[in-house]
């Protein structure tokens, strides 16, 4: 492993932030991994059906185009070695690229449309190390949220509510971005192993948080839940256009 983090230290030119994120990604797909093997051990599962549902392999290989992601997706069905599998998945893993990619976007919220009448809220922290829900971060958020309600309500006057689901929506922090009418539930539909529940992981800077970690590889159960949130697009419109 550490060949491989030399590696690609070398290959980008790493900064120090960069090689910090690396580190935590490196210490999260190990997570990834022992989560699948302890899963398969619990539930008699195949080991190549438990590293393709808890991994998140398929998103972390999402950037890749259908046929090489296939590929990747059946090498990682036939292999049993912890460390083929972490190298497998560190060297395509969408996290690992976005480290290091550049002129990315600033903006940490954007939106997809579900079932056609339904916009899917995403978040992610496009601003490392800095807090996105904090400060003079915070007002950007805010004005965000503000350009997608316009958007929405100009471009798809179908919406009737607005959604997601990540285990950020335990944070108090984030709920007072959206309605205070919105309804909060424990997801209980099949879990995604992406983000949404793996990126209570990561602190806001880059780290690792190693509190949340302790607490998961103790009992192999997330310490926060994914939580949905559901809101009118009525009382969104509300809240960021009646100003």
């Amino acid at each position: 492993m550490e060949m491989i983090f030399n590696k690609l230290v070398k290959k980008y030119k790493a900064n120090s932030l960069q090689i910090k994120r690396l580190k935590t990604e490196f210490e999260v797909i190990k997570l990834r991994i022992d989560f699948s093997f302890y899963m398969a051990k619990k539930n008699n599962l195949k080991l190549s059906d438990s590293l393709v549902k808890y991994t998140g392999a398929d998103r972390l290989f999402k950037y890749l185009t259908k046929l090489n992601r296939n590929n990747l997706m059946s090498k990682l069905r036939r292999l049993r070695n912890k460390d083929s599998i972490f190298e497998l998945l560190i060297l395509n893993s969408k996290t690992v690229k976005d480290i290091f990619k550049k002129n990315k976007s600033k903006k940490c919220f954007w939106f997809t449309i579900y079932n056609g009448n339904i916009a899917i809220l995403h978040f992610a922290n496009n601003i490392i190390p800095k807090n996105p829900l904090k400060g003079d971060e915070l007002l950007k958020r805010k004005k965000e949220l503000k350009e997608i309600a316009k958007d929405i309500k100009k471009n798809y006057p179908q919406i009737i509510e607005i959604a997601g689901v990540s285990w950020i929506r335990n944070l108090e922090m984030y709920r007072k971005l959206l309605p205070k009418e919105t309804k909060y539930s424990e997801y209980k539909k099949q879990i995604i192993y992406s983000m949404g529940c793996y990126g209570q992981f990561y602190t806001y800077d880059g780290g690792l948080n190693e509190k949340r970690v302790k607490q998961f590889r103790k009992n192999w159960k997330f310490p926060l839940k994914e939580i949905v949130g559901e809101s009118s697009i009525k009382d969104f419109f509300k809240m960021y256009l009646s100003k």
